[in-house]
Parts: C-alpha cells; structure tokens; sequence
C-alpha cells in the first residue's frame, strides 16, 4: 500500500503551482508539510502576496472547506492553489487501463510484469519497486519503462518512501550479513542507512511522513530517524524467530507486522499477524492469532490486508465483521509477498513461474520459494 497514512490522523496537504503565462511553465511551490511566502524568481515581488494567502486559508482548508483557487500575479502569470484534507491526489491507474505488459490470457485484468519479488506501490500508485537478481528496480506502470536504482549486488524487499523519492532496501554483504540502504528513485548514490551489524539487517518500511524507518535488526523490529539516528528496539519482548515489517497506519496509530514463534520451513502456521504503536507500547497479537505472511492497512486504516494460506483477505480492525477473501493465490505455496494500490484497486504479488520442462512445456505457476524457477510479478485489477 503505497503504504500506511501520514503520522497523524488527518494531514493538510495544498498543492501551490506558479503557471508562467508566457512559456506555460508550472512550477510547485508548495508540497506537503512546507509553505512558501513567494513565487520564484522574479515574481517574488509580485506574487509573493498572493501565496501568502494560502497561509491564511489553511485554517479553512483543515475544515475541509476550500476547495482550491486560482489567481494572477501582476506579470499575467497565475497561481493556482489546490486544496484537499487527507493524502496528495493519487494519479494512479484507471480501471480499464491498458498497460504494456502481456496480460494473463484473454484477461485484461491480469498483467504479467516479468522477473521480481518483494513489489511496493509507489505513493501514487503509478510505479512499482522490487528486488530482482539482487538488484532494486522502478518500475513505470504506464510505460513499461525499468530503471536500476541499485549497485549491483544482492538487494531486496525495497520500500518507497512517502515523498515518492527514495527507496529503502536490505542488501546482503559480505559474511552474508545484511544491512540497510536508501537511493533516490531519479538517480544518484546511494546511502547507507544503517552499519552492517553480526545480527543482520533486512525488510525495512517508513513511516507514513518518512521521519522513521523500522525494519527487522536479527530477529527482533528496531526503529531509528530517517537519518538512521536513535536506533532502538520496537518490541519487547521479540518474537523467538523473527519479526519483519507489514505496515504502518497514522489513522490507526499502529504498525502491523509478521512474527514467527516457531520456525517450521514446510508449513505457515507459525507466522502470525500482530499490531504494535510506533512507540512501543501496546504490542498485541492480532485477534485471536491470524495466521499471515504478509499485511497492509487499507487507506482509511480501519482494515487489514493479509497474505492468508491460500488466498488474500481482508479484515476488519475493530474485528466486527469475519474476514472477507479479495483474491485467490496460484497454488500450492508457502509465501506471497503482496501490495495493494493507494487506492486499492490493484493488487501485485510474487509468483513462482517454473522454467521450461525438456517436452518444451512450461511448469504450474506457484509461490512456493525453491530453486525451481524464477520469481515473477504479477498485476491484478481487483473486483
């Protein structure tokens, strides 16, 4: 999901662009969390009162009653302000899009998107990132265009920042340990985020204004800045195997995650759904023990989105209602790594697609994770 929702139950956000009349150039002057007193450049002087009154008008803007405005600066340029209570317009895909991708049969609702694993939406759901061949890709849905955002090496589990402008990913050393790293999606180097560590690091995720990372530290969740300072645990007490990283909700003020008790490579049944707040407080199993692989939050953070032993489901948070199946997972398997769109209408998972037999037959598609074949991607437009 393109992922969790802001880090307080409702986010202001106002989109400020400066059209030049001349040439039709637009500029953004404000994204969200930041203001600016002026128009750039030269119509600083005259423009710069017109923004100004964007300040005022956020006091109707968190009352949900401004709707947006449009006004000209002396010059015959214009500043447009756009307003709206919650998260930034998702461009994401249209419901009978038609993507450069082959599609699964006759069905124009299935894409197969090629090699990868471990896929993420990007915030506004029209881009996905994934690991494939130890390396971490973006993916431009309505192009079909694939960019390396990676060094080469073996990279996994991206996630996407809520700006839409970094990538946060595990990535495995030398001594096999595994440490954290970020990269801006448009290029650039790469950072570190935090040092390699004996216990290993992997699976990480933001919180939902990107101040935070958490991500699985050994077997435990830990949680630091986004500068990777004030590393700490976020459980207590972790679980016996492992811990990693589902979903973080502002709406819900809490962050889901998978732990395992008890390891058992052959079956599901140990990997259970929890629910903990991003301060460490409150850590609950999730009603009565939700067998999971894999959870997002919906956008509205009052359900949950799980990766169950043969399908994907839906539940609600408050557990009012009995968990309802969104999508069917080929069969058999042991693991789905999953995401749904900001807006929810797509679903992409991993599939396992085995490689050709010697009769020139490709094998049955599974999830299952052996060395059998390679691990695909796979687009669905929900219900």
């Amino acid at each position: 999901m393109g992922k969790g929702e802001g880090a307080v139950p409702v986010v202001a956000y106002t989109e400020v662009i400066h059209i030049d009349s001349r040439t039709g150039t637009k500029t953004r002057l404000r994204s969200k969390g930041r203001f600016y007193s002026s128009c750039p450049g030269s119509h600083a002087a005259t423009c710069g009162s017109v923004v100004a009154g964007v300040v005022s008008s956020l006091v109707g803007l968190i009352a949900g009653l401004v709707a947006g405005w449009q006004t000209a600066c002396a010059d015959g340029s214009a500043v447009h302000v756009s307003n709206s209570v919650g998260e930034p317009q998702l461009q994401g895909l249209p419901p009978d899009a038609s993507l450069p991708f082959p599609t699964e049969g006759d069905s124009v609702q299935v894409y197969l998107l090629g090699p990868g694993s471990a896929p993420c939406f990007s915030p506004d759901g029209t881009a996905i990132t994934f690991g494939d061949s130890g390396q971490i890709y973006v993916l431009d849905l309505a192009s079909g265009t694939r960019t390396r955002v990676s060094n080469p090496g073996h990279s996994f589990a991206p996630a996407w920042s809520p700006d839409g402008r970094r990538v946060v990913y595990g990535s495995h050393g030398s001594g096999g340990r595994s440490s954290i790293w970020t990269a801006p999606v448009d290029g650039g180097s790469m950072d570190p985020f935090v040092e390699r560590a004996p216990e290993g690091d992997q699976y990480p995720g933001w919180s939902p204004d990107g101040a935070e990372v958490v991500w699985s530290h050994g077997h435990q969740l830990w949680i630091a800045s986004s500068d990777g300072a004030q590393a700490r645990p976020l459980t207590n007490p972790p679980a016996k195997h492992y811990e990693f990283f589902g979903d973080w909700s502002a709406t819900a003020g809490r962050i889901a995650y998978i732990a395992a008790e008890t390891y058992n490579a052959r079956s599901k049944e140990y990997y259970r759904l929890w629910t903990i707040r991003p301060d460490g407080t409150d850590q609950a199993l999730f009603g009565s023990g939700v067998l999971a692989d894999d959870v997002k939050w919906s956008r509205d953070g009052h359900a949950l989105y799980y990766s169950a032993t043969r399908a994907l489901m839906k539940v609600d948070f408050a557990l009012e209602t009995a968990p309802t199946k969104v999508y069917d997972w080929p069969q058999p398997w042991t693991l789905t790594k999953f995401d749904i769109s900001p807006d929810e209408t797509w679903l992409v998972y991993e599939v396992l697609i085995e490689p050709e037999r010697d009769d020139g037959e490709r094998g049955s598609e599974t999830s299952e994770l052996t060395d059998l074949g390679d691990q695909h991607l796979r687009l669905v437009r929900l219900p």
